[in-house]
């Protein structure tokens, strides 16, 4: 049988639906729904909205959506080590693309975040802690889709220290 063949076996469609519908999503849309995996269980998460019409950031960034993921990580019994694994992988990109000035050539790396925490995710084993990763991996998702620039890249990097400071004055 041909990957074709399995893929339309499984309910997929065509080959054309497997793209996604954002911009290195990875997963296929569910029969042209344009709904990516992780967003299908977490309906109560907001999209990120980074910048404003104006294009400045909006302090909501790191208030209301910074809190509230912070709140989910602390419900869903995600710890302060697995939080601050993540955090300290972005804040090595920072460094990375700030000594490069050629943004080009760290943007595969951010990319990278997502396989990271999608790693940590399939390797948890307690089924709260599994939707807290899941809660994770959609920030880093809709972090990576927006950093398409590095000024973009620095509104994720504050998002996310956003979270980590909400996240432990939280957790005990």
């Amino acid at each position: 049988m041909s990957m074709r063949e399995a893929f339309n076996k499984a309910g997929h469609g065509g080959a054309k639906q497997y793209s996604g519908q954002r911009q290195g999503s990875g997963y296929p849309q569910r029969h042209g729904q344009g709904h990516t995996q992780p967003e299908e269980h977490l309906p109560s998460m907001p999209k990120i909205v980074f910048r404003d019409e104006s294009n400045y950031r909006k302090k909501e960034l790191f208030t209301d959506y910074a809190l509230q993921y912070a709140d989910e990580l602390t419900r869903h019994k995600i710890t302060q080590t697995q939080l601050r694994k993540y955090y300290n992988e972005v804040k090595a990109l920072e460094a990375r693309i700030k000594a490069n000035p050629d943004f080009k050539a760290n943007e595969a790396l951010i990319s990278l975040l997502k396989s990271k925490v999608a790693y940590g995710l399939a390797k948890e084993t307690d089924r709260d802690k599994k939707e807290g990763f899941k809660i994770l991996l959609n920030m880093v998702e809709q972090g990576i889709a927006w950093s398409t620039k590095p000024e973009y890249f620095e509104d994720f990097v504050l998002l996310f220290e956003a979270v980590a400071g909400f996240f432990r004055g939280r957790e005990r």
